[in-house]
């Protein structure tokens, strides 16, 4: 104890001595015990820096370094795009529209032009680890926003352009972002209410689209609202330049560099800490696998702030040296076949919502040909079938494949745009056994995939040269959709595999992510000490080590008899028995006695992408062939028809339910559809279960009453 603490105590009349002595013995003890606290804690921490045996973070300081099991060379992102230019800088990397023009950037000109926007970023005040929010349809601007933010040492984080405003604030706090940059006024709008709270924080706003058309609103901001081509110019000076270089020199391959945000189907979205290694290996993996080369043509439409849109759209060109193509704002409004004819890309990747909407269009024209060609059409789908099943046996094709080819298949793919694709892929949500056999029909061997943000992407996929289609898991007679193997340097096993030998499906590698951003305790739920990520879903591998979803531990529903029940692979038989006429299926059951469904049906959509309760035309065309004349989901829910159809489409797809708890009683039609204007949907489509039990839960009542 210093002089002025004793002096204290002896001005102290009324303590006895003694008890004066004990006091300060006390005192000293306890102090040596925290100091020894915080000493260990310092230790802890300064071991958590330098990535000492530690398997996750939520710091996004802190560099993660994965064990090396294979030839893939660690590196950044920098470097990647250096070699990159290095030996194409004179092809083309990007293709977008400017008005009814096409331009076209090589891969020099865009590493200068992402050079560029850095600068200005570091003299805008990026700090570094700090991040910048990224959002907007697809863009060149996109693009150049994300490299550059990353190669300032910022961390780029991608936005959902469906994201309502206070998801747009929750991830201003929770990433630290400093810079906020939009595609227009309607996004930028998404930050109006919080303008005032985000003084200090925010440094500015860019908007690459329609800068004139703001409001003032806007022009007068306390916040400085730049267009793109302002904000380029801020960073001309010298300085800016050689702090670049100084930020792009510190970087590791074990840094995080970008924020992946999880679409949030249980709460608010997490943000998924990558770094640099994690997306230079996948890449690098995939590259390798799919016999990737630098003549790749791609489309970039799905949204980008998701992991396998980056991985498609940003890092396989990259990695590659091959070329995008932006399609329009308005691609999955019915322009996307459009530009697909255009550029006839050689890998397509589709979510199962767009091939579902493929297949539709696809059997709607099919109906409107004559007797002849329907009968051409139906023999070479036999066939077409049958070459999938040789090529997944790797057996060679019959010369009937090749004359069906000619005369069917090549005009189909043509027609589609994708008669120069030689990989057509899918995930991010399950697809249904029946869209997957409808494209293998027609020679289209969709590869399944199954991947998590948490893994920058794949965890298993199909090759073309390596796939299955479909698994039957033992004691069960309808076969599963397989997702493929693992990667090469990937550990993939079952948790605490059941009887059945289904378990939940964990794997370990330099493919999983840091941890997520600011959440510590989420993050070591997920990743244990040993370094594998547990995903949540429940898997069956095979004799192969093929690896097919059979539910996710989230969405299990617990019957009040204790059986456990994934509710999709049921969902799918009752959408393959309906599919002219509904959209969705959502089985409930969680704590009932049985099962029942929400259906919804198929309505026209409105621009501003909310379902209608107009119905589609294919389905009112339907129903009038049934003796009913249907326009909207008022009339559809008092139609004896068509209720006497779904509850024939349920009992033929309660055939194939595993036990009698797993088939469906009762359901209800809902008068509107889910989408994710409504919150009901992720961007990549999957139900919000909790949601849509939650507004629909006076429905539900009623199914139980």
């Amino acid at each position: 104890m210093d002089v002025v603490e004793k002096q204290i105590i002896s001005n102290t009349p009324s303590l006895d001595e003694k008890i004066i002595n004990e006091c300060i013995e006390d005192m000293s003890n306890n102090i040596e015990e925290v100091k020894e606290e915080i000493v260990e804690e310092m230790k802890s921490y300064e071991k958590l820096l330098v990535g000492e045996d530690i398997m996750w973070t939520s710091n996004p300081r802190v560099e993660i370094k994965r064990e090396i099991t294979d030839d893939i060379k660690p590196m950044t992102l920098y470097d990647a795009l250096s070699n990159t230019v290095s030996k194409y800088g004179n092809l083309p990397a990007y293709t977008y529209n400017v008005g009814n023009q096409q331009v076209t950037k090589t891969w020099s000109k865009f590493y200068i032009q992402v050079r560029k926007f850095a600068r200005s970023l570091i003299a805008c005040g990026l700090d570094e680890y700090s991040s910048v929010m990224i959002q907007g349809f697809n863009s060149y601007e996109w693009v150049i926003s994300h490299f550059a933010t990353i190669f300032a040492g910022g961390i780029s984080s991608g936005v959902y352009t469906s994201n309502l405003p206070e998801i747009c604030k929750y991830m201003i706090d929770d990433c630290n972002a400093q810079i906020i940059i939009v595609e227009n006024e309607k996004q930028l709008n998404k930050y109006k209410t919080y303008v005032d709270d985000l003084v200090g924080k925010v440094k500015a706003f860019i908007v690459w689209s329609d800068y004139e058309k703001l409001s003032t609103d806007w022009t007068e901001s306390v916040i400085p609202v730049y267009s793109w081509w302002a904000f380029m110019k801020r960073g001309d000076e010298p300085r800016f330049e050689a702090e670049l270089d100084e930020r792009i020199s510190r970087q590791s391959p074990w840094r995080c560099h970008s924020l992946i945000y999880t679409s949030g189907t249980t709460g608010n979205p997490k943000g998924v800490m990558i770094s640099h290694d994690n997306i230079s290996w996948v890449a690098q993996s995939v590259v390798r696998d799919f016999e990737l080369t630098n003549r790749e043509r791609m489309v970039s439409y799905l949204p980008l702030s998701h992991i396998a849109a980056q991985a498609l759209d940003f890092y396989l060109p990259m990695f590659t040296g091959s070329h995008a193509t932006f399609a329009r704002p308005d691609a999955l409004k019915g322009s996307l076949k459009d530009t697909l004819c255009a550029v006839r890309p050689t890998i397509f990747f589709g979510v199962p919502r767009v091939w579902e909407k493929f297949a539709e269009k696809m059997k709607l024209l099919g109906k409107s040909n004559g007797c002849f060609k329907r009968l051409v059409g139906n023999k070479a789908k036999q066939v077409g079938l049958q070459a999938t099943r040789y090529k997944e046996k790797k057996k060679d094709l019959p010369y009937v494949y090749y004359l069906a080819d000619s005369i069917v298949f090549s005009k189909i793919k043509k027609g589609l745009g994708l008669d120069k694709c030689k990989l057509f892929m899918t995930g991010a949500a399950p697809i249904s056994t029946e869209v997957l056999k409808y494209f293998g029909s027609l020679d289209i061997q969709i590869m399944n995939l199954y991947g998590a943000s948490e893994c920058c992407g794949p965890v298993t996929f199909n090759l073309p040269k390596n796939f299955k289609h479909f698994v039957r898991i033992p004691g069960q007679s309808q076969k599963r959709v397989c997702c493929g193997s693992k990667f090469t340097g990937e550990e993939l096993k079952l948790y605490s595999p059941d009887n059945t030998k289904n378990g939940e499906i964990i794997c370990k590698g330099r493919h999983v992510f840091m941890g997520y951003i600011n959440k510590r305790e989420k993050t070591s739920q997920v990743i244990d000490s040993e370094g594998y990520y547990h995903s949540g879903d429940i898997g069956y591998l095979d004799k192969d080590d093929f690896l097919t979803i059979t539910g996710r531990i989230k969405e299990i529903l617990i019957t009040r008899g204790g059986e456990n029940i994934a509710p999709v692979l049921i969902e799918n038989n009752i959408k393959k028995e309906l599919s002219d006429i509904i959209s969705n299926v959502v089985v409930i059951g969680d704590a009932q006695k049985y099962l029942t469904c929400l259906i919804t049906l198929k309505c026209v959509i409105s621009e501003d992408e909310i379902p209608t309760r107009i119905l589609e035309k294919s389905v009112c065309e339907f129903m009038k062939k049934l003796g009913s004349i249907l326009v909207n989901t008022e009339d559809a829910r008092t139609c004896n028809i068509l209720k006497r159809y779904i509850e024939q489409g349920i009992v033929k797809a309660n055939k194939n339910a595993v036990s009698n708890a797993q088939t469906v009683k009762k359901f209800r039609i809902l008068l509107d559809d889910f989408s994710v204007s409504t919150d009901q949907l992720t961007p990549t489509l999957k139900l919000k279960r909790a949601i849509i039990l939650e507004k629909n839960q006076n429905v539900i009542d009623e199914l139980y009453a």
